[in-house]
């Protein structure tokens, strides 16, 4: 990502700080630049190009146990929260993360389940609005592992891998270009289960 004064040359305002990822709608509109608003999530279509201008396949996103499963896979650490909520559960969760099997069944029983952003070499990025417009000027973050929902297409969170330590967390200031966060260390993202809304957490 490089340091934080070249993020927020690029990236702007989160209104406040999201523990959880997806928090109220915001209405998609088309970006200063021209790219039409996403209307549908960034899963049946390709942002990045293969060799000879061919679309690139997109794999089928996943929800629920395969979507922890998955996550599991790349090194994440889990976090707990209710149902249909963004909250984390437990005075300590930054300290104390779950495994992939104690994800699976607080899943089971109904609950979110979220990554702890900084641990397993993983971390977040949430994007509030215009997520279509900014992963086609980053392409290499479009391959990245992708959380959505279909209700709010132009909201995404893009889980990256570190090199090093996560650094600080990051909210785009008032005049910056699009509302967006850097879910450091202590900090996670909810990747699984149900939004507030009814709809249904997926990755790509």
């Amino acid at each position: 990502l490089g340091c934080n004064e070249s993020i927020g040359q690029s990236l702007t305002r989160a209104e406040e700080v999201n523990e959880g990822g997806a928090g109220g709608d915001v209405a998609a509109t088309p970006s200063a630049d021209g790219w039409p608003a996403l209307t549908e999530p960034p899963i049946g279509q390709s942002l990045t190009r293969a060799e000879g201008g061919a679309a690139a396949a997109t794999p089928s996103p996943l929800a629920g146990a395969e979507a922890v499963e998955y996550l599991a896979s790349l090194g994440a650490a889990f976090t707990f929260a209710p149902a249909q909520s963004k909250k984390a559960m437990g005075a300590a969760w930054p300290d104390n993360p779950h495994t992939a099997a104690e994800a699976l069944a607080h899943l089971k029983r109904g609950g979110n389940v979220g990554i702890l952003s900084g641990a397993g070499q993983l971390a977040v990025i949430d994007l509030d609005e215009h997520a279509g417009d900014f992963l086609r000027q980053h392409p290499v973050l479009a391959a990245a592992p992708l959380v959505f929902r279909r209700d709010a297409p132009e909201r995404v969170k893009i889980v990256i891998r570190l090199e090093g330590e996560a650094g600080e967390h990051f909210a785009a200031g008032d005049d910056a270009r699009r509302k967006v966060e850097y879910l450091a260390s202590r900090h996670h993202g909810i990747v699984a289960g149900t939004h507030a809304r009814g709809a249904t957490i997926e990755v790509r």
